[in-house]
């Protein structure tokens, strides 16, 4: 592949806090609860974002949860095609506050908003929660904004006995109604049969079509094993939701004890990395095993933009 018509994001001048540049391991084993993603760095034959080996890069993903792309400087070009080499489809977040980039269907900026993000997992409520979420850093924060990560699954190992069977015992349950203006935007599709297609093609469970509109009655676990293992991870909205107007709530009408919250809250704080950006750096990260969320935002020129699929 030639390289000399490549344009990059500019990399700007900033203080790295934190690094994350731990070598690359050769054995790959099981599940390995981390922390901190594996970062992934540019070597003479691979210096292309889209030439990485996809198995070898899977091995990683299930290892640790989340891989940090750092020093490859890609295109957008680039980041959709490596993202389309792990995704079959993708979907958009529904919500407000996020900027749309232009001829992109399924491509968003970060919410735009300043303030702190709680750790959550990305739609982990809903049937059409995706199994990747990716991250794409054109303009790192000159002060503020890091992403944060906390492996779920050390969550689920480090949480008090009591906290674990509190939880297992209970489900969560979305329930709501998706209006067109809502699903057209998620789906990328504008008519009732283009929307049946969906739905059936990716086997979205507990959705109706209903008239124009989808209704959605979904339990999951705030316990549950991750996509590509076995392991039990806690990995959901909980603590984003918790005093939020949301149609997210334990099934049994139980409501979150405030014991329990100031558990979640320390056993992830002790977990819970940041990842300081720079330019062009690529986040792929296993949403059914990591949380991800955000410190607050210090100033205007962060651009950081998402994709989520499966």
């Amino acid at each position: 592949m030639k390289t000399a018509n490549r344009t990059s994001p500019p990399i700007p001048r900033r203080v790295v806090r934190r690094s994350l540049s731990t070598p690359l391991a050769l054995a790959i084993g099981d599940e390995e609860p981390l922390g901190p993603p594996w970062q992934v760095s540019p070597t003479s034959s691979q210096n292309i974002l889209t030439s990485l080996n996809r198995e070898d890069i899977e091995k990683r993903l299930r290892r640790y949860g989340a891989l940090l792309f750092r020093g490859f400087a890609p295109t957008m070009d680039e980041f959709k095609s490596l993202t389309a080499k792990f995704c079959e489809y993708f979907i958009s977040y529904p919500g407000e506050h996020r900027g749309r980039v232009a001829n992109e269907t399924d491509i968003q900026t970060v919410d735009v908003k300043k303030v702190r993000i709680r750790l959550h997992s990305e739609m982990s409520y809903s049937p059409m929660r995706p199994d990747l979420a990716w991250f794409f850093c054109v303009v790192p924060p000159k002060e503020g904004g890091a992403t944060i990560l906390c492996d779920g699954i050390a969550m689920a190992d480090a949480m008090p006995p009591a906290v674990k069977r509190w939880l297992a015992g209970r489900r969560l349950r979305f329930k709501t109604d998706v209006g067109p203006r809502t699903w057209q935007k998620m789906f990328g599709c504008k008519t009732i049969a283009q929307l049946r297609n969906v739905i059936r093609q990716r086997s979205y469970k507990d959705t109706a079509v209903i008239g124009d509109r989808i209704r959605i009655d979904h339990l999951t676990a705030p316990l549950a094993p991750t996509k590509y293992g076995k392991r039990v991870a806690f990995c959901n909205n909980l603590m984003l939701h918790r005093g939020m107007q949301t149609d997210v709530y334990f099934a049994d009408g139980s409501v979150l004890p405030d014991s329990i919250y100031d558990e979640l809250v320390r056993v992830s704080d002790g977990l819970t990395v940041e990842i300081a950006w720079k330019s062009g750096d690529v986040l792929m990260v296993d949403n059914t095993r990591m949380m991800h969320g955000r410190r607050t935002v210090l100033d205007d020129e962060r651009l950081v933009l998402t994709r989520f699929g499966s």
